[in-house]
């Protein structure tokens, strides 16, 4: 919505289709917003530990997190339970670093003009 609309009418004015408006001026404008909003999803749902704690029956449905809480729970080898909670980050970073170039631009983009 923050979008300015000079855009569409000028794309509606050189001929462009609503299809065209949005696959080739909306779509490009709004990819790093979009590609932000699913990398903090991602790592909402890969941390999640008190709903699925609550709402999950089997330990074969766990989540990283709940995973490696029921397996600290059932030893006391420090050494393994740090490389597991270690371990459990690699892949957000990956994500991260493959998206950064889309979340620096989201936070860019979204200052204030003055």
């Amino acid at each position: 919505m923050s979008l300015p609309s000079s855009l569409v009418e000028a794309a509606k004015i050189d001929g462009a289709s609503h299809f065209q408006i949005w696959y080739r001026i909306m779509m490009p404008l709004t990819k790093p917003a979009m590609v932000t909003a699913s990398v903090l999803a991602f790592i909402t749902s890969w941390n999640e530990y008190l709903n699925a704690l609550i709402f999950l029956p089997s330990t074969k449905n766990y989540t990283v997190a709940l995973g490696i809480q029921y397996w600290m729970d059932m030893t006391d080898e420090y050494n393994l339970m740090m490389t597991a909670a270690a371990s459990a980050i690699i892949p957000v970073i990956v994500l991260f670093l493959f998206t950064q170039r889309y979340f620096v631009e989201s936070i860019a983009t979204s200052g204030v003009k003055g």
